[in-house]
C-alpha cells in the first residue's frame, strides 16, 4: 500500500491483542512517523513484550527496543489508548514493517 495507514490500524489492534493475550501491561500504542510506538511502565516489560511481538508478528514486522522522548504524541494524531504524558516513562518499542 502506498499509505500504509490500514495496514498500520490492523497492526496496532494485533499488537494489542498480542501483549493482551500474553498478559504483558502497556501503557500507550499510538503512530509516530509511519511507525507503531508502544510504551510500557518499565525495561522488564519492555523486554518481555518485545519476545511476544517478534514471535506474534513474525519477520513481516521490524520490533526494535527504544527510549523514546518522554512528550507525547503530536496533538491530533492517532491514538489508541490514552495516558498521561507527566507519568509516562520512556521505555518503548516501535513496530514497523519489514520492507
Amino acid at each position: 500500500r502506498d499509505d500504509g495507514s490500514a495496514l498500520i490500524d490492523a497492526t496496532s489492534t494485533q499488537v494489542q491483542a498480542l501483549l493482551e493475550a500474553a498478559q504483558v501491561s502497556f501503557q500507550d500504542v499510538y503512530l509516530e512517523d509511519g511507525r507503531l510506538l508502544v510504551r510500557f511502565a518499565d525495561n522488564a516489560a519492555q523486554a518481555r513484550a518485545s519476545q511476544v511481538l517478534r514471535d506474534g508478528l513474525g519477520k513481516a514486522y521490524v520490533v526494535a527496543l527504544t527510549l523514546a522522548p518522554r512528550a507525547g504524541p503530536v496533538r491530533g494524531s492517532p491514538r489508541v489508548r490514552s495516558s498521561s504524558w507527566e507519568s509516562c516513562p520512556s521505555a518503548s518499542s516501535f513496530i514497523s514493517e519489514n520492507l
